[in-house]
């Protein structure tokens, strides 16, 4: 069933509809002194707690619970347990979503297909981490590149994976530089020339990688329930 079609999303849009323009944060606030309380739940961890305070969204307790009753509808609790224990939940590229393993600082082990993933995501963090040393200390005209030895004042983001503000906010740094700038691309569905110096522009062996695609094209995949995505900053135009 399509989300649209969910007689839980149908209630929710409809309160929406009649009800969602009286909501006001001051007045929420004003009117009921325990808010904070009632929408905020701390997470206990042995390096700190850690706060999550959602009373500052125009919500109350019945749109809480419409929220609650549709996650449960939609399956939200069983693609979690899914997801942590290895489950290839990924249905597009039949593999698990292994995020939580970037994250698992206590390095419990967490197996996909019957073997322990963590060592190998141990060792891509830590060449992660020396490259990022590296990179902070030598940025823009110091970066040390495995090719001689040469210092580099070229930077390229090679990102794979749809989401690329990333790259997005490199690219508006790197394009302070005027020749950087001059040779600037940022379109839908194409290769993106990054700043680069232009001893490198000229180079013939220099080579244009692929690097991220626009989010608005993320979007036009999306539900039309999510108006909000119309909003998006649209692409850059060509230098």
């Amino acid at each position: 069933m399509g989300l649209s079609s969910d007689p839980h999303f149908q209630k929710l849009e409809q309160w929406y509809k009649s009800k969602a323009g009286n909501l006001n944060m001051r007045d929420m606030f004003e009117a009921d002194k325990d808010r904070f309380s009632k929408f905020s739940t701390t997470l206990e961890t042995d390096d700190g707690d850690i706060l999550l305070d959602y009373s500052k969204n125009l919500v109350n307790e019945e749109v809480m619970r419409m929220l609650l009753a549709m996650a449960k509808s939609r399956g939200v609790e069983e693609a979690r347990d899914k997801m942590f224990s290895g489950e290839k939940i990924n249905f597009t590229e039949g593999r698990a979503v292994l995020h939580i393993a970037l994250r698992n600082r206590s390095n419990t082990p967490i197996n996909v297909d019957g073997q322990d993933v963590m060592p190998e995501v141990n060792r891509v963090l830590d060449k992660m981490k020396a490259f990022c040393h590296v990179s902070r200390v030598h940025m823009f005209g110091q970066l040390l590149l495995n090719t001689g030895n040469k210092p580099s004042n070229s930077i390229v983001f090679k990102k794979l994976s749809p989401f690329m503000l990333g790259a997005l906010v490199g690219n508006h740094v790197r394009a302070q530089d005027l020749c950087a700038r001059s040779h600037l691309e940022h379109q839908q569905l194409r290769p993106v020339g990054v700043g680069v110096s232009e001893k490198h522009i000229f180079n013939s062996k220099y080579i244009r990688l692929p690097i991220f695609y626009c989010i608005s094209v993320i979007f036009s995949f999306l539900p039309s329930e999510l108006s909000w995505a119309n909003s998006w900053p649209r692409p850059l135009s060509r230098s």
